[in-house]
């Protein structure tokens, strides 16, 4: 799977691109596994974390992240742009893997 390109959604309309970033994580562990093999399963770990302009203030914007050993090697930033759509971009880094 080639990296997603990134997607613009309505407000409200989050959920139909769940299963791009699901397939998305999924195909990088595919790689992940296949590079390091399959008992390396358990070093890798999804987070979503919410991001904060201040420290009371929290945004709309979140990050999925794919960690490998605590490096991040995938993530899936989740913005709003001005005209309130959702903008989902796609980034990945598999060159860090290491035993």
């Amino acid at each position: 799977m080639e990296i997603p390109k990134s997607i613009t959604v309505n407000t409200g309309d989050q959920g139909i691109i769940q299963k791009t970033i699901d397939d998305f994580f999924q195909d990088t562990i595919e790689q992940v596994l296949k590079q390091v093999g399959e008992q390396e399963r358990r070093y890798l770990e999804i987070r979503v974390q919410s991001l904060y302009n201040t420290s009371e203030t929290i945004l709309d914007d979140r990050v999925n992240l794919l960690f490998y050993r605590q490096n991040v090697i995938a993530i899936v930033s989740e913005t709003r742009n001005d005209f309130n759509y959702v903008v989902y971009d796609f980034f990945r880094n598999l060159e860090s893997l290491t035993k």
